[in-house]
């Protein structure tokens, strides 16, 4: 049936009515219902001058959409396209709504949420962490919800190759979310390797202290909205005073063996829920049984939507 899609694709790429015949098209292969024929080669040609092209704009993946320089990555990323559009013209006015929206859910604010737990996995190396975090912080402040961070290693010092296409979408894609939720980013440092082991290191010492959300927060604007040579002592020293820590005590703690088994308990928890990228989120108790996850902080709206209906 993907092939018999293929075709049918293929055989109305050029009419103007391409986006209805793809839904058409889409909707039946997915039910199980498309019937047809196919040229394998013709597939086989047409799949890979479309991947040459997108090759030579400089992504990675398919199912995305590219207009004047710019990529946007599937159904999250539409609002932003659609606005840009807009903006150059090409809506019915000043006023268009929107075809695809951000989704509005019911605002946790002021709910007693403290019967239901929030485990966030954020990693200090990731650009979309930076962007997420200070509303995942929000969030928790909102609603009260029993928040249990759960930090890991970077996916790449975790042995999972991104090609570079990949790494400078998303450092392009984050200065843009970062842009349209009002988050300073892009004076960065990057963290990999030993600037993160070594932070890391330091976590269990600042959880036990009650300060392990705030070591996160302080990192991630060091590391990629002040450019804070995070390699450093005299960084990391900045970092561990800016949230009321003495930088002697610490320099005691980056010998030790727990970091290491705590973010592997972590990482293996975030897999064993399906999710691979940061940060993750699984959210369970209120009224529910069953739990909840989902990834990105582009999701952050459906972790807030999963705290009210177990509150509410």
């Amino acid at each position: 049936m993907v092939r018999v899609a293929n075709q049918k694709l293929l055989d109305c790429l050029a009419s103007a009515d391409f986006g209805e015949k793809a839904a058409e098209i889409g909707e039946k292969m997915w039910s199980g219902n498309l019937e047809g024929s196919f040229n394998e080669n013709e597939i086989a040609a047409a799949l890979e001058e479309g991947n040459q092209l997108r090759r030579r704009k400089r992504h990675y993946l398919g199912a995305m959409f590219y207009f004047d320089g710019e990529w946007y990555w599937g159904l999250d990323r539409l609002h932003l396209l659609e606005e840009r559009l807009c903006s150059l013209g090409f809506g019915q006015g000043v006023d268009t709504d929107l075809c695809v929206p951000q989704p509005e859910v019911d605002s946790v604010s002021g709910l007693n949420a403290n019967s239901v737990t929030l485990e966030y996995f954020p990693s200090l190396r990731s650009p979309y962490t930076a962007v997420g975090h200070g509303r995942v912080m929000d969030l928790v402040d909102r609603s009260g919800v029993q928040l249990r961070i759960r930090p890991v290693m970077p996916m790449m010092m975790r042995g999972v190759s991104a090609p570079i296409d990949k790494q400078l979408y998303i450092i392009s894609d984050s200065k843009r979310e970062a842009a349209a939720n009002n988050v300073r980013f892009g004076n960065f440092v990057d963290p990999f390797g030993e600037p993160v082991k070594r932070a890391f290191s330091l976590y269990p010492w600042v959880e036990s202290q009650g300060r392990g959300g705030a070591f996160i927060t302080a990192y991630l604007e060091a590391a990629w909205a002040d450019g804070l040579d995070i390699g450093s002592d005299a960084g990391l020293r900045q970092i561990i005073e800016s949230i009321e820590l003495d930088w002697k005590e610490a320099l005691s703690q980056f010998d030790n063996d727990q970091w290491e088994r705590l973010l592997d308990d972590n990482v293996q928890e975030m897999l064993a829920e399906g999710l691979w990228g940061v940060p993750s989120f699984r959210i369970t108790g209120g009224n529910r049984d069953d739990g909840f996850s989902c990834w990105g902080q582009d999701r952050i709206w459906r972790v807030e939507a999963e705290i009210s209906r177990r509150v509410n």
